[in-house]
């Protein structure tokens, strides 16, 4: 059912998806969907959680790496992972519910697994200890939506080593070196 709900976000969008088509491409009855996603935007949610949203938080103990293991849910190299970002990211402004369901169920468990691989790293010694994860905690999506949805590129290995080196790890005072290396704070 949610490989069906995710086949169907990419081809007609979140506006045009229905629990019946839903329904009808799994070979499944509406009741079927409705006992377990009370709507579209948690059957939608779902869908998304099933792209491995909420692997187990890395702990390589190199804050670059921990960092590039959360990052690697916006890249797959089959392009319709972007298809289904760029339907769901168009579709959040202007659907409530989706909004609500996207922050609680996507955003606000990825925003502490962030706080918690800075909060290692600051534990580690390889980045300040006044180092807030809130301030870089948005970077990424929005970078992914301006790659995916103005420029119109897929994101690759190369868009996430830029945004990680060049932006995210700057922005904690860790130099891609030192990210890299026995985990030494940078002074």
């Amino acid at each position: 059912m949610l490989h069906a709900a995710q086949d169907l976000l990419v081809e007609v969008g979140y506006e045009h998806l229905s629990m019946d088509a839903v329904a009808t491409r799994a070979r499944a009855s509406k009741s079927t969907l409705y006992r377990r996603w009370s709507s579209k935007a948690e059957l939608v949610a779902a869908a998304l959680v099933a792209f491995e949203w909420n692997d187990e938080l890395p702990n390589t103990g190199v804050l670059r790496t921990d960092l590039a293991s959360l990052a690697r849910v916006w890249f797959d190299p089959d392009q319709r992972r972007d298809q289904l970002f760029v339907r769901l990211l168009t579709a959040i402004a202007d659907d409530d519910q989706l909004h609500k369901v996207y922050v609680s169920q996507i955003a606000q468990p990825r925003a502490h697994a962030l706080t918690k691989i800075v909060d290692r790293a600051v534990a580690r010694g390889e980045i300040p200890p006044h180092v807030d994860a809130t301030r870089v905690g948005g970077i990424l999506p929005a970078m992914a939506f301006q790659q995916l949805v103005v420029l119109r590129r897929p994101i690759d290995a190369a868009f996430l080593h830029h945004v990680l080196d060049d932006i995210v790890l700057p922005l904690l005072q860790v130099s891609p070196c030192s990210a890299s290396s026995s985990g030494s704070a940078q002074q």
